[in-house]
């Protein structure tokens, strides 16, 4: 018997060997619900109320290219279908490209392992469907507080043997997928059209996207080269630290700031990172706030690799202040855990009175500059 099975496993090798590799373009539409208001408000609650929610929820469409033994990935969010992410899938390998900053990673999906397993799956026959005129068989994979079910539809081509794809399940497509949580959230999934491939490069595409310009920019400066690399905090005197300007080719010092503002407010923020693009919302309010000999606002970006993207982001988002590049030598000064977003508050004696992050602190930020609370 154990023979047989083992041919059988042969065999069945062998033909997807032979097998003419799928290539197509799959569109999916997805959908994230609750169950109920009281689970929708608790969840927006949890992660920094809705301007971050909006940020950090599914996308809403997601695009496969299929091609050989890879898959490109397209993620757009939000109503306006905004591309934001690619993947690229290779087997063994998950990369993630950063469509804002240009950065790339490694990256993984962080399904729930039971989930990524076929065996794991039982025959949910009642609910076959017909999917973009396709036969589906569904199935169901459940844990104690969540389950997983899917559609799969067969294929004649060889599906690439992808990492972490999640697009196709046993050789065959999966055309929906549907996950539920017990916090009473519900993902869904589903196959809107399928395409013929167009003619396209992966690595043109990535190499577009990631290709850095502005490295130079993060490098050191000459004038901080004195500086020691001692952590600030809060009390002690803040250094005249130099940096490079986003807006402009030339250098800035942070006492040009100070000397002609009673207070300044450095920001380490990138594109990249999500908490920070919600928290300009809150720093454009503090800024309509107060004029120019009251508050002075440097952002200070990390991390990036595209100017042009750089640019973008302060245009689109209207953050109409200083912007320079954050070097080592700062970050090692003002942010050496690299939290990021980052404030620090400084007065016109160059003294730190407040080191935090602005989803929490910009209320007393707002509160020294008005002079209602002392820091003393």
């Amino acid at each position: 018997m154990k023979c047989l099975l083992t041919l059988a496993t042969l065999v069945l090798v062998l033909q997807l060997q032979a097998q003419k590799q799928y290539n197509a373009s799959i569109t999916y539409a997805r959908k994230t619900s609750f169950e109920n208001k009281a689970d929708s408000i608790k969840y927006v609650n949890m992660n920094y109320g809705t301007d971050f929610l909006d940020m950090i929820m599914r996308p809403v469409k997601e695009k496969y290219l299929v091609k050989d033994d890879s898959i490109l990935i397209y993620y757009y969010y939000r109503a306006e279908e905004v591309l934001k992410e690619l993947e690229l899938s290779t087997k063994g390998k998950l990369q993630r490209i950063d469509m804002v900053s240009g950065g790339i990673m490694d990256w993984k999906d962080y399904s729930i392992k039971k989930y990524k397993k076929f065996n794991s799956y039982k025959r949910l026959k009642s609910e076959d469907e017909t999917i973009l005129g396709r036969k589906c068989s569904a199935w169901i994979s459940k844990r104690k507080n969540s389950w997983r079910k899917i559609w799969l539809a067969d294929v004649d081509e060889k599906l690439p043997d992808t990492k972490d794809s999640q697009i196709s399940m046993n050789n065959q497509l999966i055309l929906k997928q549907v996950s539920f949580f017990k916090n009473g959230q519900r993902r869904e999934k589903r196959a809107v059209s399928i395409e013929e491939l167009p003619d396209i490069n992966f690595s043109e595409i990535i190499k577009k996207n990631t290709e850095a310009d502005i490295k130079w920019k993060y490098e050191p400066i000459p004038e901080n080269k004195e500086l020691n690399d001692v952590v600030i905090k809060v009390g002690e005197l803040a250094p005249d630290v130099y940096y490079r300007e986003v807006l402009g080719e030339g250098k800035k010092h942070l006492y040009e700031s100070t000397q002609k503002s009673k207070y300044t407010m450095m920001e380490f923020w990138g594109t990249w990172c999500m908490p920070c693009l919600a928290a300009t919302v809150k720093i454009k309010a503090l800024r309509k706030k107060f004029n120019q000999e009251e508050l002075s606002i440097i952002s200070l970006n990390s991390r990036d690799k595209i100017e042009s993207k750089i640019k973008g982001v302060i245009k689109k988002k209207g953050m109409n202040w200083q912007h320079g590049y954050a070097t080592d030598k700062l970050i090692s000064i003002f942010n050496d855990n690299r939290t990021y977003p980052r404030v620090v508050l400084i007065d016109q004696n160059n003294k730190v009175l407040l080191i935090g992050n602005p989803h929490k602190d910009i209320e007393e930020i707002e509160q020294i500059i008005r002079g209602e609370l002392s820091t003393k």
